[in-house]
């Protein structure tokens, strides 16, 4: 989602990247450093820093329908693999 409909804390987070981004690559446009601020913070959450900040409500409901899509055949396979689903817990970290 845009940087203005993000919760407060991932919103402040996220600017926060954006900064440094374009303190350490001024040539990036402005776009690209917002981007990248956002990459930054997904990155974050994917390594479990920050998951307690209610990230699934700053996302559009497309991309949580392709997560949870995603999330269904990495379940599949896993089952295959495994015989056995991915928990919840494990779920939560995509």
């Amino acid at each position: 989602m845009p940087n203005d409909q993000l919760h407060e804390q991932q919103r402040q987070l996220t600017q926060y990247v954006e900064q440094l981004v374009k303190r350490h690559f001024p040539t990036l446009t402005a776009e690209d450093a917002r981007r990248e601020g956002h990459y930054v913070v997904m990155g974050f959450f994917s390594i479990g820093v920050g998951v307690e900040m209610k990230r699934r409500e700053n996302m559009t409901s497309l991309f949580m329908s392709m997560l949870a899509a995603f999330i269904q055949i990495v379940d599949t396979h896993y089952n295959k693999l495994f015989n056995t689903h991915l928990t919840t817990f494990e779920q939560d970290f995509f």
